[in-house]
Formats: structure tokens, C-alpha cells, sequence
């Protein structure tokens, strides 16, 4: 009986239940096959019992051929280097399964390895070009690779199917509208970053993701950058009317655009309610370094007749988006 178990193959088979214990203790006193270990780990991880699950895992090696078996243990490392060794000899083992290359390519996009990660995604999106989990990883790749037009096409073929709280697909539409309109403004091509301000605007059908009410969209960002543009562009009213949508703006004070409000007060002489209203966002901040760096960026841009700085906005673009980049703070 222990070996037509120890033939059975271990997909699908997720023990939970406190009384298989024994049976997988005294099997594993008796059995040469991994897979006794492997049952008994999973059943310790059930129950939050990561350190033994780790360590059954670790004792067996590469013994197993069973692509899961790498992906629960690169889960449970707490070692870099052996969480992207056990997740490349899964994507080793089943190349064709979409759910490991991702996992490989956000470790590395986490590790801040950008190349690493599109070379990992590139493969698999090359045979996967409808499947819009592996489209829309593609695209976020290349956007850390600063690879904004591939990316901008990707989008606007991809069909993500609409499911309950999904908003990845619109929040990556806008940073990479924003970022192509940044590095326009950056190079003097008003034209081309208005544009791609407007499109920053706009909420695709093909995204997957509804239009809010107009009173729960926060647009400070777009405004902000309107009002950059108006100024490159020698257009006063313009500028002004763009200012005045971004102090009008109700959204949460702890946003990072509320940074970009400050600064359109102190632009319109309104210089203790830009103080007042850094004051509170200050206040509402956990992060010290995160004050620390948004005072600095407060006090520089403030007096500025143009305050454009390309790099700043593209960092700003990123932590207003979601994707913080922790080299900011």
C-alpha cells in the first residue's frame, strides 16, 4: 500500500487534517520517496508551522521533480538567493505554466533586477500574447525598464477581463501616460505631453475597470502637470485655471498629490494655505523619511517660477501611482 501512495502523483493533494500526522511520520520511517515529507510539510504549513514546514522541505534537496514542491519552498525561503534558485528549477520544470515565470519575474522585479525580469516574462509572453495575466506582467516589466512606449502599445491591445477589485490595468495606463508626458515636457514637446495628459484622463473599456463618479477620481496629478505645460507654453489663463483645479481638489490629505496641491497655493500666492495644508499632510504621515524628503521637495519647488524637475516627477508619478520606489525614501 505504501508504495502504490508513494506512486500517486502529488498534485492536487493538500493534507490539512491533524490525524494524517502519524500516518506521514511512520511513513516517512519507511519510505525512500520524498513525497511522505513533502505531505507532512504542507500539513505543518496548514497550520502556520513555517519554520518545520522549511526545514522538512530543505532536507529533501532536489530529490523531487515536481515544479509546486520548488514553488512552496522558494515561498517559505527567507534566503534571496535560495528563493530565485527553487523558482528557476520550477520554471525548469514546467516552462509552459504561466503561474512560475510570474512568480520569477516579480521576485526580481521586487529585488529591483529589471533586467533579469523581462528577460524571464519575455519568453512566455512571446507564446502567451491573449493571455492577459502574462500581458499585463509584460507590461509593468517594461515600464520598470523605462520601456514606456512598448508598454503604452501592450495596453491599448490588451483585453483584461473586469473582476472584483481590479484596478491594476487603469493604474498602469495612467503612470505610463504620465511618464511618456513627463519625459515630452522634460524635452520641450508641449504638444505631445498635453496629449498624453488628456489620454491620462480617459478610462478604456479594454482595462477592465469601471469609470468612478467625477467627485471620487483624484486628478491632481493631470492638473499639476496641465499647469506645467500651460507655463512651458506661455499660456497665463491656462495656468491658472489648472492651479486653481488642483487647491479645489477634496481628496484625502496623506495622498502624495496633496504635495502637488501645496505647491499650487504657495504658485497662486496663497502661501499659509500651502504651509497649512503641508502641515497637516506632514502630520499624517507614518514614514519620517517620507516628510523628511517631501519637505525638501516643498521648500525647493515652492518659489519656483517653472517648478519642473524631471526626475522629481517621475518619482512623484511612481508613489502617487502605487509603485514606490523605496530608493525615494
Amino acid at each position: 500500500m505504501l508504495q502504490q501512495a508513494d506512486a500517486q502523483s502529488p498534485s492536487f493533494v493538500f493534507p490539512f487534517r491533524n490525524e494524517c500526522k502519524d500516518v506521514f511520520e511512520w511513513a516517512m520511517s519507511k519510505s525512500n520517496s520524498w513525497k511522505p515529507a513533502y505531505y507532512m510539510a504542507l500539513l505543518q504549513g496548514s497550520v502556520n508551522n513555517t519554520e518545520a514546514a522549511r526545514t522538512l522541505l530543505n532536507k529533501l534537496g532536489d530529490q523531487p521533480d515536481f515544479p509546486p514542491f520548488y514553488s512552496l519552498r522558494a515561498s517559505l525561503s527567507n534566503k534571496d538567493i535560495d528563493k530565485e534558485r527553487d523558482l528557476k528549477k520550477a520554471v525548469t520544470f514546467a516552462p509552459t505554466e504561466w503561474r512560475y515565470n510570474q512568480r520569477l519575474t516579480n521576485h526580481y522585479l521586487g529585488k529591483q533586477e529589471y533586467v533579469k525580469a523581462i528577460k524571464t516574462i519575455e519568453p512566455l509572453y512571446a507564446k502567451n500574447k491573449n493571455h492577459f495575466p502574462t500581458v499585463s506582467l509584460y507590461a509593468r516589466t517594461l515600464m520598470s525598464n523605462k520601456q514606456y512606449d512598448e508598454a503604452e502599445k501592450l495596453l491599448n491591445a490588451i483585453h483584461i477581463l473586469p473582476f472584483e477589485g481590479e484596478r491594476g490595468g487603469r493604474v498602469m495606463y495612467r503612470e505610463i501616460k504620465m511618464m511618456l508626458a513627463t519625459h515630452a515636457l522634460a524635452k520641450g514637446k508641449t504638444k505631445r505631453a498635453g496629449e498624453k495628459v488628456l489620454e491620462s484622463l480617459q478610462w478604456p473599456r479594454n482595462l477592465g475597470v469601471g469609470k468612478p463618479f467625477d467627485d471620487q477620481i483624484d486628478t491632481r496629478l493631470e492638473d499639476w502637470m496641465l499647469a506645467m505645460i500651460a507655463i512651458k507654453s506661455n499660456k497665463h489663463a491656462d495656468k491658472e485655471h489648472y492651479l486653481k483645479k488642483v487647491t479645489q481638489a477634496t481628496q484625502l490629505s496623506n495622498n502624495f498629490s496633496t504635495l502637488l496641491q501645496c505647491l499650487a497655493w504657495s504658485q497662486l500666492g496663497e502661501q499659509q494655505k500651502a504651509n497649512d495644508l503641508f502641515a497637516k499632510w506632514s502630520s499624517l504621515q507614518s514614514n519620517p523619511l517620507a516628510v523628511e524628503w517631501a519637505g525638501r521637495f516643498f521648500e525647493e519647488n515652492r518659489d519656483k517660477v517653472y517648478p519642473f524637475d524631471v526626475d522629481e516627477m517621475i518619482q512623484l508619478i511612481k508613489v502617487i501611482s502605487g509603485g514606490r520606489d523605496s530608493r525615494l525614501f
